[in-house]
């Protein structure tokens, strides 16, 4: 869960064009974020280009007690794809919604977006604020998916899905971070295709049109 809104928004990560709409109401920040629950540690991410690239760097331990894995990851967003480095191997994967998303949002605005994926989610404004660290954001809730904290312009300051939450502990808007955080050319490793996400989800849907 520790990926639920920074996953879903990757669906909708490009690279920037003149042509293409702002995806964030914000051009570029950074954010630093605590994590707990059975996954534990901290990540970082950035964006640049109103939401059009991204990356975050994770460093978290999930498990208890002596069960326990280091999950260090290094995740770029930049247009149709997605590249994932944990510090062994590095993949790309394609993003098969992308063309779509960026077809149906040439006539929105981010604000209009970012409503879209709250009623998408099935988040309601609770009418709560609250500060997380030095943030103040508002909270809205899901019976199916938890909550999440956003500030007025879309940032998430904290989310709960589950037992497992993030809290934002540092924001710092106007900056997008190291150039060659964005470029996975930069990884010391050979790419390699992951899977396909597209054809992986024809096959689950054929499956389930065959169990009706």
């Amino acid at each position: 869960m520790r990926h639920f809104i920074t996953l879903t928004a990757a669906l909708i990560a490009t690279v920037a064009t003149a042509e293409q709409p702002a995806l964030h109401p914000v051009e570029s920040y950074c954010a630093t974020y605590q994590v707990g629950g059975i996954n534990k540690g901290e990540f970082t991410t950035c964006q640049r280009q109103h939401g059009h690239e991204r990356f975050e760097i994770w460093d978290t331990t999930m498990g208890f007690g002596p069960f326990k894995k280091k999950d260090q990851r290094h995740i770029i967003y930049r247009g149709a794809w997605v590249f994932t480095n944990d510090g062994t191997k590095a993949t790309r994967t394609k993003n098969p919604i992308y063309e779509q998303l960026v077809e149906q949002m040439q006539s929105v605005t981010p604000e209009d977006i970012q409503q879209r994926f709250m009623n998408a989610m099935q988040y309601d404004p609770t009418g709560e604020f609250k500060k997380v660290g030095d943030v103040d954001c508002e909270v809205n809730r899901s019976a199916a998916t938890g909550s999440v904290c956003l500030t007025d312009d879309g940032i998430m300051a904290e989310q709960e899905v589950m037992g497992q939450w993030q809290r934002i502990t540092l924001l710092e808007k106007g900056i997008s971070g190291d150039e060659s955080l964005y470029d996975p050319e930069a990884w010391p490793m050979t790419i390699a295709d992951g899977p396909d996400i597209g054809k992986v989800l024809q096959r689950l849907k054929g499956m389930n049109t065959q169990g009706q």
